[in-house]
């Protein structure tokens, strides 16, 4: 199938819970619009305010996860477009907005790049932690298999966090 997005794509398509979002422009802000992954039937189309700052998104089990330039987090459910949450991280400066806004899941976890790093549960919002980034922007964001944190700065500059305690399994 095709499908006319009436609008320029904005950002690569997601995949969810048999739903394909597609991130147009529109006249005014990006809108999105969920497709059916089997006949490409449009399912909902929504307006969303705030994401012609920037913004990123990625799928997480059967909805869809936004990160803004304005320092909220949000979840939509990928059948119906009903929002899920929305959370205050921060209120970046202009100058200290991320390059890249994509969170990562990791360990059950979204780490999340805005005014520094917030670790958010990704079904309810809750921030579990955050870390300051000592001064640095994280432009770029990699979290490893043990949790280890990697922040960069385009300025040059990479910081590292480890997680404090680890817990093992005693038998």
């Amino acid at each position: 199938w095709s499908a006319d997005l009436q609008g320029a794509l904005c950002a690569p398509p997601g995949c969810a819970a048999g739903v394909v979002l597609a991130v147009c422009r529109d006249l005014v802000s990006p809108a999105l619009r969920a497709l059916s992954i089997e006949t490409g039937e449009i399912l909902w189309k929504k307006s969303v305010p705030g994401l012609g700052e920037g913004f990123a998104a990625m799928a997480v089990d059967d909805a869809f996860v936004f990160n803004t330039a304005g320092g909220e987090i949000f979840r939509l459910d990928a059948t119906t477009g009903e929002e899920q949450f929305r959370t205050r991280l921060s209120k970046p400066r202009r100058n200290n907005v991320p390059r890249k806004l994509e969170p990562v899941l990791r360990g059950g976890a979204l780490f999340v790049p805005s005014g520094g790093v917030f670790v958010v549960r990704p079904g309810s919002g809750e921030v579990v932690s955050r870390v300051e980034c000592c001064g640095l922007v994280p432009d770029y964001l990699r979290v490893d298999e043990d949790c280890n944190l990697y922040v960069g700065e385009q300025g040059g500059y990479l910081g590292c966090w480890t997680v404090g305690a680890r817990l093992t399994v005693v038998k």
